[in-house]
């Protein structure tokens, strides 16, 4: 599984009322991510416009498109 911090949000895309995260793995494989979706220390909690809410242990991480999350 992938984990929170390998997590590099590509952007992020509506299908109908559900957005989609798009993400980039280490091995450079583009995955789909939504709600509910889990990494291998998070879940996916949210997935707007702009930007994808990560809950983990410490806490919720805010990653928004097209900046630096990690």
């Amino acid at each position: 599984d992938l984990a929170v911090q390998e997590f590099d949000l590509a952007g992020v895309a509506s299908s109908g009322t559900t957005w989609i995260a798009f993400a980039y793995a280490p091995t450079g494989a583009l995955n789909p991510y939504r709600v509910g979706d889990r990494l291998a220390d998070g879940v996916i909690k949210t997935v707007e416009a702009a930007e994808v809410v990560v809950e983990t242990d410490e806490g919720p991480l805010r990653l928004g498109v097209g900046l630096p999350g990690r």
